[in-house]
């Protein structure tokens, strides 16, 4: 099964989270790519969303405020391969930094089979481990 691995945080937070805007230089000038782009870890590379049916969904229903939506890039990363091998210990590391935000583990279905309220010290990554291990869909938040 394909995972997706999307996150729905206030813009504010990027930067808590350690995530990087991916910029181009120019001709001396410092360029966005669009999509915004975004680098943490091990380069790993999320685009934020501004469209699409997922996205309005997502960010309809959640009461985080100035939400974006952030999608790990598939075509260059496996969301199978980065949980397994813990290559965004930034991004779970950080989370004790945010209020609020969501963390979406799903394959194709997109139907949430299991959510999870993070508090204490919950193993984000041994939550995300287990739910690709047992095909499940999730969603994780605070």
């Amino acid at each position: 099964m394909d995972y997706n691995f999307d996150i729905v945080v206030s813009e504010n937070d990027l930067c808590n989270f350690g995530f990087k805007e991916k910029k181009l230089f120019w001709e001396e000038k410092e360029l966005s790519y669009t999509p915004k782009e975004f680098l943490i870890d091990d380069n790993i590379n999320f685009i934020m969303l501004t469209v699409g049916k997922i996205h309005d969904i997502l960010l309809e229903e959640t009461a985080i405020y100035s939400p974006i939506m952030l999608t790990l890039n598939i075509k260059y990363n496996s969301v199978v391969e980065i949980i397994e091998n813990n290559h965004i210990p930034t991004l779970l590391n950080n989370t004790y930094k945010i209020n609020h935000f969501s963390f979406y583990l799903w394959g194709d279905d997109e139907l949430i089979n299991q959510e999870y309220k993070l508090i204490g010290n919950m193993n984000i990554s041994t939550i995300m481990k287990n739910a690709i291990r047992n095909k499940q869909n999730i969603r994780i938040y605070r």
